[in-house]
């Protein structure tokens, strides 16, 4: 196992509406020794971005209230350079 892994300095927030899929990343990522913050929809996710500080989004495409594609166009608006991983279900 490579010890040499650098820990990002600020949660990850991951922005998903499904229950079993938010649990499912919060278990990786505290695997990973990452901690986590979760937001049900886009416009939760927003309203977080302008608080607090994150190293990376993972954001599904289809969320409630305001989607992940909507979410990602105002979070390059507010952060200059995002580091976000897009995950979703459909084929």
């Amino acid at each position: 196992m490579n010890t040499n892994i650098k820990i990002p300095r600020y949660p990850v927030l991951i922005v998903e509406d499904k229950k079993e899929n938010q649990v499912l990343l919060q278990s990786l990522c505290s695997q990973l020794g990452v901690t986590t913050e979760v937001a049900e929809n886009g416009q939760i996710a927003l309203d977080f971005v302008k608080s607090h500080k994150y190293s990376l989004f993972i954001v599904d495409l289809m969320l409630p209230v305001l989607d992940g594609k909507t979410f990602i166009e105002s979070l390059k608006r507010i952060e200059s350079s995002p580091v976000v991983i897009i995950q979703s279900a459909l084929d």
